[in-house]
């Protein structure tokens, strides 16, 4: 399942990265579940604990094919072939075709150094060392992000109402009277560069598949004690694992509770909330959980 999650990601793309962290999820959950079965062996848990340890295995984000394909869309319109990029953008009806505007007067090289400079400060993002940090950077970028795009709030509505996307991307494509034509190409940059909340959003399931890979490896930790004591720890501090037990999402450690044949393992999950290990999604319950034994 790893291998299949990485062969997902050599396009690089945004759909191709949340496809692939959610195969990631799947084998992380899996080994997790080999690793508490009832007859597991010595041997068994050194290979899954390999397996955990690849760093193959690990699911990064990486920003640099986002931007080439931006790019790409730029260089359409520079050709004369906006309406390729433009008419899917607006959901309009069969047939019809955007009116591009002023995009002519854009100037190009205002427009892609925008593009480029946001894409830099995207990777820089996500160099940050802490989930906590990336998200203030990601919020912090936001509110202009949104400002800028404003007009085209309606394009959602396209998908039902296509003459409101229509008109909502054509409204965007004109110059304001009073706006200079490098601010005009730097608005339009919004239009191809990437958005920082779908950048913070990207970024929380990045950071679940990798909680979900550290409960993982100390679920194989927790199965070796058991050989050893016949018991699951009392606490993860017992367990003298060299896995960081920490939550990103609390800034606390991870939640442990041993049960009455096996053991639970939670992170609070991106509601920041205790919700006592249930990942009920339905009921806006959203821990990260890894267990062992029957549900209590």
């Amino acid at each position: 399942m790893w291998r299949l999650a990485r062969l997902t990601t050599q396009e690089g793309t945004e759909i191709d990265e949340l496809i692939a962290l959610a195969l990631a999820n799947v084998a992380d959950q899996a080994a997790a579940g080999l690793a508490t079965a009832p007859k597991i062996t010595g041997a068994q848990l050194q290979e899954i604990r390999g397996d955990l340890a690849d760093p193959r295995n690990a699911m990064t984000f990486e920003v640099d094919m986002e931007k080439y394909l931006s790019l790409d869309s730029v260089m359409m319109c520079i050709r004369g072939e906006g309406t390729k990029v433009l008419d899917p953008a607006a959901i309009i009806n069969p047939g019809e075709t955007v009116d591009e505007g002023d995009l002519a007067k854009a100037d190009w090289d205002v427009l892609l150094r925008a593009l480029n400079g946001a894409a830099a400060a995207y990777g820089d993002i996500e160099k940050l060392p802490t989930y906590a940090e990336r998200q203030a950077a990601y919020a912090k970028r936001e509110p202009a992000f949104e400002e800028a795009k404003a007009p085209l709030s309606m394009v959602a509505e396209g998908s039902s109402r296509p003459e409101v996307g229509k008109a909502a991307v054509e409204a965007f494509l004109k110059m304001g009277p009073e706006e200079s034509r490098e601010a005009y190409s730097r608005r339009l940059a919004m239009l191809f560069g990437p958005d920082p909340a779908v950048g913070a959003r990207v970024d929380k399931l990045v950071e679940r598949e990798h909680v979900y890979r550290r409960l993982a490896e100390l679920a194989v930790d927790m199965a070796t004690y058991r050989l050893g004591h016949r018991e699951y720890p009392e606490t993860l501090a017992a367990l003298a694992s060299p896995i960081d037990a920490s939550d990103p999402f609390s800034g606390k450690a991870l939640i442990y509770r041993r049960t009455s044949d096996g053991f639970l393992l939670y992170s609070v999950g991106f509601n920041g909330k205790d919700d006592g290990g249930s990942d009920d999604i339905l009921n806006e319950k959203d821990d990260i959980v890894i267990r062992a034994g029957k549900r209590e």
